[in-house]
């Protein structure tokens, strides 16, 4: 195996992943949290596979190169082409925006219902009857299709068919330090609050 997919595998791959995604997808039903759990998902990979894709990192500041952003529409986007059926790459606009942003940014989306229909094929639907327009969410598609992405990525990896891609990866997310370690982070913030006198 190409040695930067070994090192992919080791930082995104990991158990600690693995564990929280399989034991989210065991859950029978779902609610608003569990639709925040699987957008995250795709946000975190989406971000890595547009990064591996393009070798570049998109920031809220792209001249001063401040602010970095993993998850964004562009990453998505891509994402879900490469790794969502067809049709269902389609609805990015109304999955990411109406849904996604509407939970992210909204507590809930003004215009969207979110709901577990395992008996539903659809992903989604819109209902425009009475000229009220109205999308409704199929979690328990969003949860499969979000799933089997994630899968298909990771083999993608291991089986060395995203080579060079890690090669990306590992140059703008792993060598270059830009907040995504917990650890790092944590130990950062816990130093800054005992220089301030205040211990938790």
């Amino acid at each position: 195996m190409h040695r930067n997919s070994e090192r992919v595998i080791e930082q995104f791959f990991q158990s600690f992943y693995f564990h929280h995604i399989e034991k989210e997808y065991k859950r029978i039903d779902g609610g608003p949290s569990s639709a925040m759990f699987w957008f995250s998902i795709m946000d975190f990979y989406s971000g890595i596979y547009y990064i591996g894709e393009t070798g570049i990192k998109q920031y809220r500041y792209n001249e001063q190169k401040r602010g970095f952003k993993l998850a964004h529409d562009k990453a998505v986007e891509l994402y879900m082409k490469q790794y969502f059926p067809i049709l269902e790459s389609e609805y990015f606009n109304i999955l990411y925006k109406v849904f996604r942003n509407g939970m992210v940014h909204q507590i809930a989306p003004k215009k969207g219902d979110i709901d577990w229909y395992p008996e539903k094929a659809e992903l989604l639907w819109v209902d425009n009857s009475n000229g009220n327009i109205m999308a409704y969410l199929n979690l328990y598609k969003l949860q499969e299709l979000t799933y089997n992405s994630f899968m298909a990525f990771y083999q993608d990896v291991i089986n060395s068919r995203w080579d060079w891609q890690c090669d990306n990866v590992c140059r703008e997310l792993i060598d270059k330090y830009d907040s995504l370690e917990d650890e790092k982070e944590l130990k950062k913030a816990y130093q800054a609050l005992k220089t301030k006198g205040i211990s938790i």
